[in-house]
């Protein structure tokens, strides 16, 4: 994207990246994309069925010097959920002992029981879940936060501004039709079919990916992922970041112009 080969794309926000833009790093965010939803959230802290069974651990702070699991290890979206999880103990990742374990080998994890907690997300928490191997502790960790957003080079966004708008309208447009009922719309569900690789069936079955039909840039929520990951020693840097050199709002608003939102 800094050489201009690629002018957007959709990304998790993780630590490298808040260390890029402290760098000066020539991206901005533009929209969002995907949002966890406000109750419900198929991400969920676990514990091991055992320990929550016999009393051991009966709450977040239970987890002091627990080995706890999550995928992407340091500074990952995953450590994130896991450090607002534990803060509902008055713990932080520094209390207990994470583990860098992908989502798909979770279940075994927990299965043999070298873990004993875990941030897991869907289908592997439910696969967790049914198999008894793990108690939910903590869900809905953190309602409407924005998950993954879209960015663009500074070239893009600076050289070819009427052609960042029009993306940005177009996602807009997009968010408004996926909502409620019409997810499964017939000409939605074309479309999913055509460029994602998933079935009809699954697609019925999960949970609709939930997108902000106004397309607002959370702000606030990027700063509390910039600060959580600072705070827990895992940026090259110790002073907060200035979040107007990271965000760029002038296409989102347009679209929200356009559309009348």
């Amino acid at each position: 994207m800094t050489q201009g080969s690629v002018d957007v794309g959709g990304i998790a926000i993780v630590t490298s990246l808040w260390s890029g833009w402290n760098k000066g790093l020539d991206i901005r965010v533009i929209a969002p994309g995907a949002l966890e939803p406000m109750e419900d959230s198929p991400t969920k802290l676990l514990v091991r069925k055992a320990l929550a069974d016999d009393g051991t651990v009966k709450s977040v702070a239970d987890l002091s010097g627990r080995r706890v699991a999550v995928a992407g290890g340091p500074g990952s979206g995953g450590e994130y959920l896991l450090a607002k999880g534990l803060g509902r103990g008055g713990l932080t990742i520094r209390n207990v002992e994470p583990m860098n374990i992908a989502n798909p080998d979770m279940p075994l994890a927990f299965e043999n029981g070298s873990v004993d907690a875990a941030i897991a997300g869907s289908p592997f928490a439910e696969q967790i879940i049914n198999a008894g191997h793990a108690s939910v502790l903590e869900t809905d960790l953190t309602p409407g936060l924005m998950t993954v957003a879209f960015v663009g080079s500074g070239k893009f966004v600076n050289e070819r501004a009427d052609v960042a708008s029009r993306f940005v309208l177009a996602l807009t447009e997009a968010a408004g039709l996926m909502q409620g009922d019409d997810y499964l719309a017939a000409e939605n569900l074309a479309a999913y079919m055509t460029y994602t690789n998933s079935t009809e069936d699954a697609l019925r079955s999960g949970r609709p990916v939930i997108y902000d039909p106004e397309m607002k840039i959370q702000v606030a929520g990027l700063a509390d992922i910039e600060k959580t990951h600072r705070e827990n020693g895992r940026t090259e840097y110790t002073d907060p970041l200035d979040l107007s050199n990271v965000i760029d709002e002038r296409f989102t608003e347009a679209a929200r112009k356009a559309l009348g939102k």
